[in-house]
């Protein structure tokens, strides 16, 4: 089965240091497949496995600060 794509918002990011806390943060999750981070448009790319996770599960803990949100 092929990943799920979501993409999501991150309002509060302006910095690498937000962009890789973001990607540590996430990319540890169960199901996460691969995470993206565009710092210049706030964009978040999650591919990650349905049967393992859902998109209500993928909030970063390391990033609290730049809290996701959908699009």
């Amino acid at each position: 089965m092929s990943p799920a794509i979501i993409e999501l918002t991150a309002p509060d990011i302006s910095c690498g240091k937000c962009k890789a806390n973001i990607e540590g943060g996430l990319a540890g999750e169960p199901g996460v497949e691969q995470v993206t981070v565009d710092v210049a448009t706030r964009r978040v790319r999650i591919a990650h496995d349905q049967r393992r996770t859902n998109p209500g599960q993928l909030q970063p803990s390391s990033a609290r600060p730049a809290t996701l949100a959908a699009p």
